[in-house]
């Protein structure tokens, strides 16, 4: 059967009645031979992000890495995995290892153990779901990049309790202290957990180790940074079938946080890679008993870029479910991160700042749980290049002398921009009765308007005005005294109907070019990154037609989109 999916924000999509979906998935039922009515606007990745339709190449470069030359005493053996293994890191940034260490039957155990705690009932899962006070546990609505991944997650921690700040503000000095919770079924679940996390924290060491080596620093330069307080982590995740895999992700594009993630995955396969080279994405082959591993922010900053983060994503299918179990080996939360001196010179300065590990983590955890308006955190807000620092002090100078100033090379993708501006002419080209429809009034200030007032005199122009958060809430009225507020609602007109769709693309793009502005304007003051500050802001988009003039001279209709961007209401002074 086809499914028609419509191009808007929400919709429902048939899908066969044997096709599992965690239940909480589901948001309307209707049972028939026809199958089940699922929601899944929320799974839905922008153009851009989404699987390509003619398949992803799979990656036969992602090195492969035999790692029994530690059990020899060769030094010219070892000498040459070191090399291997600092090549890998260089170019890919992920490698797979064989011959690792890890018995085959701890890996069977955790396995056989995650497949049976998943395919209990939801009723049964939710008795240990996590929640924002107690992250560990089961959950199924975590989102990457803020749109909600097609999987279902259990996380435990490998220190008990594992000690992590309160929240993310850089003045809070509070703690609080995760702790696991384990399932009734199956009954031998924790001791497989536990048994199979001890094997990889084994190699995730022998990994580290090799990786300071290959940076010339002693083996273990590294290892006091996780010997104590560590904050790692084990994920079983369980990606059920989907049935439009060709729209979502098991898990979207980003790059891991902390220091190491050593992955075992089964035989479905579905991780991908971002090449460096082309930005090609590349299917990693499952290869049996082999773990990949990938290294992450941690390992880039403290090797001074010499080795990168590498973004990745997972997709899904709507033939198999998919299991696998990332290890992510993460050091204390008081770790200071920062370019280790020995690898700082120079000719080769220091790129970033220094920051404190669980601070950063514990910010970049805020959309896990739900979707904000903003890019979550990244290690280049701590980045301290001189062409950065650059950057600043145009943009600082530009505000003192001008309060304007223009920039290129901005990521806003140029088709997006053409796209509204196309929905845009298209609007403004009709009847004004038909732009009437969706005209702005005193109580609800979006939509058309041609009669707008600046500086008493009427402007020659006509507008239409969208909210980027819809609803948006704002105070009733401008009275001093009146703590009342209102909901401010975007009218979309019937034609063009791209329109919508364009707006909130662009949008998108906007906010986050706007965020860029601010951050590089808060490090210019030498503060905080202030990002955390702005995950409700109240934000205007507005298109804009300057219609021609036939007096005094023959000029063009101008079309232009302009944004606002500001905090919330109740922070507004």
């Amino acid at each position: 059967m086809s499914h028609h999916i419509p191009t808007t924000s929400s919709y429902f999509t048939y899908v066969p009645k044997n096709m599992y979906f965690p239940c909480s998935y589901v948001a309307a039922t209707q049972f028939s031979t026809m199958g089940e009515v699922v929601d899944s606007s929320a799974f839905i990745q922008s153009p851009e992000h989404r699987p390509k339709p003619t398949g992803t190449l799979e990656a036969e470069g992602i090195p492969l890495i035999d790692l029994s030359a530690l059990n020899s005493s060769n030094s010219d053996a070892i000498a040459s995995l070191v090399a291997e293994i600092g090549d890998a890191c260089e170019k890919w940034g992920f490698f797979q290892v064989i011959n690792h260490g890890v018995p085959l039957e701890c890996r069977e155990k955790i396995d056989a153990v995650s497949r049976k705690f998943f395919g209990q009932s939801m009723e049964e899962k939710m008795r240990v779901r996590r929640d924002e006070l107690n992250p560990m546990g089961y959950y199924d609505g975590e989102h990457t990049k803020n749109v909600r991944d097609w999987k279902e997650v259990f996380d435990f921690v490998v220190e008990v309790p594992t000690v992590i700040p309160a929240s993310p503000a850089p003045g809070d000095k509070e703690l609080t202290m995760l702790h696991n919770q384990w399932p009734e079924f199956p009954p031998n679940f924790r001791d497989a957990c536990e048994e199979y996390t001890r094997e990889t924290e084994k190699l995730s060491y022998k990994l580290l180790e090799l990786i300071s080596l290959s940076l010339g620093l002693p083996a273990s330069r590294f290892n006091n940074f996780f010997k104590k307080d560590q904050t790692s982590f084990l994920r079983l995740n369980y990606y059920p079938r989907c049935p439009i895999p060709h729209l979502a992700l098991g898990v979207g594009h980003h790059k891991d946080a902390g220091g190491l993630t050593v992955l075992a995955q089964d035989d479905v396969g579905g991780l991908e890679v971002k090449r460096k080279t082309d930005g090609e994405w590349i299917r990693v082959k499952p290869t049996p008993d082999a773990y990949i591993v990938n290294v992450g922010d941690i390992i880039q900053v403290w090797s001074n870029d010499k080795y990168e983060s590498v973004e990745h994503r997972v997709t899904v299918n709507s033939e198999r479910d998919r299991f696998s179990i990332p290890f992510f080996f993460n050091p204390a939360h008081y770790t200071v991160l920062e370019p280790v001196a020995e690898l700082v010179n120079e000719e080769n300065p220091a790129k970033y700042k220094a920051f404190n590990w669980g601070k950063f983590v514990s910010a970049r955890n805020l959309s896990n749980f739900k979707k904000l308006h903003t890019e979550n955190i990244q290690i280049y807000h701590f980045r301290k290049s001189d062409s950065f620092e650059t950057l600043a002090e145009e943009i600082r100078d530009a505000c003192k002398n001008w309060g304007f100033f223009q920039v290129i090379n901005h990521g806003v993708p140029l088709e997006k921009r053409e796209k509204l501006e196309l929905a845009s002419r298209k609007f403004f080209a009709q009847s004004t009765e038909e732009k009437l429809k969706v005209r702005r009034d005193e109580v609800n200030p979006q939509g058309y308007y041609d009669s707008e007032v600046t500086k008493n005199v009427r402007d020659w122009k006509e507008v239409f005005d969208m909210m980027v958060k819809n609803p948006t809430v704002i105070p009733a009225s401008h009275e001093a005294g009146d703590n009342g507020l209102k909901e401010v609602v975007n009218r979309w007109p019937e034609y063009p109907s791209e329109l919508r769709e364009a707006f909130e693309e662009y949008a998108e793009e906007m906010e986050k070019l706007a965020h860029k502005l601010l951050e590089i304007t808060e490090l210019r003051l030498e503060s905080e990154p202030i990002k955390w500050l702005l995950q409700r802001p109240y934000q205007l988009h507005q298109a804009q037609s300057l219609s021609t003039l036939s007096n005094p001279s023959p000029s063009f209709g101008r079309y232009t989109t302009q944004g606002c961007w500001s905090l919330n209401h109740p922070c507004t002074r």
